[in-house]
């Protein structure tokens, strides 16, 4: 009863009486709770005590104690019997009920020790799971089927994208689909948590994935998808990636030629590797200009050594090719050195019978160009 239940003006007396008695009231049932925690724990208590009684040691065979209580050396199977019951209880995941989540979206655990979905259909490269079981956080234990490798369409700022994420575990009692943190950290790459957002970047600094708060949980930012797309395109990827990247012309012809390519159609979207593999340097500009006369400029290089020697000794030869005609002039040698020679012997010949000066010499700037002979030489002449 409260003490401003009556509608009557209470006197000081009053007041004091049902304050008594109202703390009289708070300590019986403070003590009656107290009695029943003891009571509780003593049958607790009582119940192992019965149990140690009646129950032998899986490790001695003796009654009295539990394995884990006894003295003697632990025998093999009590030790398999560990490891095997230390495999099973692994707490692979930070949480067990996910009802009002997406089933089809994939959300970050910094408490996961694998990558879990739900989606068997989603996976590729699949191979069975030894003897393991996930433990969720209410202690119910659930089996993981098998193994695999995924792609999650993302969305980066809007633009979507592709990324695959490989040793995902298949678990069909789970709700919804899992990245686990300490993965993606193992693999060298960085998790950055900035208020509401969550960048996934590769060790290079490259940004590979971003995820926004929901309730307290990460969800991927990612493309919408269903199961047969996904399915078509992991199938796609797989194929064109087993058969040497071919383009779509030759993909549509895969079910003709291939066992088992009846339901798979041609690659579409952007292949990586693809990309990556047919990046090439740009051609140099084209120079429009040419010598306006000849011997103006004068392009040389040497070829050498070759394998096998010529009838006469040569190993080597050079070439001197007028930038005005394209005409070439080619001389053959035995050694390296001998280029000096060759480029003063032709300097001669090509002036006498063309009544002209040698205005310049254009080469790879290799060691037979580029010595103190050659310089002295050309620099005598004005070239």
């Amino acid at each position: 009863m409260g003490i401003t239940s009556s509608d009557k003006p209470l006197s000081g007396d009053e007041i004091k009486t049902k304050l008594l008695l109202e703390y009289s009231m708070k300590n019986d049932n403070v003590k009656k709770t107290r009695d029943d925690n003891v009571a509780m724990a003593s049958k607790f208590q009582n119940r192992n005590a019965r149990a140690q009684k009646t129950k032998n040691c899986f490790n001695c065979n003796k009654p009295g104690h539990f394995s884990r209580d006894c003295r003697l050396p632990k025998t093999d199977a009590t030790i398999r019997a560990e490891q095997k019951r230390k495999q099973q209880e692994k707490a692979f995941l930070a949480f067990s009920t996910a009802h009002a989540m997406d089933p089809d979206a994939w959300y970050l655990d910094s408490c996961a020790s694998a990558h879990f979905t739900h989606r068997e259909d989603w996976l590729d490269n699949v191979s069975s799971t030894s003897d393991s079981k996930i433990v969720l956080a209410d202690n119910t234990k659930i089996e993981s089927k098998s193994i695999g490798s995924t792609l999650i369409p993302i969305q980066i700022d809007n633009k979507p994208d592709f990324i695959k994420v490989h040793n995902v575990v298949y678990a069909p009692e789970i709700s919804t689909n899992l990245l686990s943190v300490s993965k993606i950290i193992k693999k060298g790459h960085t998790v950055e948590f900035k208020g509401s957002r969550c960048e996934i970047k590769s060790k290079y600094g490259d940004l590979l994935a971003t995820a926004h708060d929901h309730g307290g949980i990460y969800k991927l930012d990612s493309a919408e998808q269903s199961a047969n797309i996904t399915t078509t395109s992991h199938a796609s990827e797989l194929w064109h990636r087993r058969v040497g990247h071919p383009g779509n012309s030759i993909a549509v012809h895969f079910k003709e030629a291939v066992t088992g390519c009846n339901s798979v159609p041609a690659t579409e979207g952007t292949c990586v590797p693809c990309l990556q593999g047919k990046h090439h340097r740009g051609p140099f500009p084209k120079d429009g200009k040419r010598a306006e006369n000849l011997l103006d400029l004068i392009h040389s290089d040497l070829c050498g050594p070759m394998e096998n020697d010529s009838l006469g000794g040569s190993r080597y030869f050079l070439t001197l090719i007028d930038d005005h005609s394209k005409k070439i002039h080619v001389y053959f040698l035995r050694h390296k050195n001998e280029v000096s020679k060759c480029i003063k012997d032709f300097k001669i010949f090509a002036e006498n019978q063309l009544e002209r000066k040698m205005k310049a010499l254009r080469s790879d700037n290799g060691k037979e160009y580029v010595n103190n002979e050659l310089k002295a030489y050309l620099e005598s002449t004005g070239d």
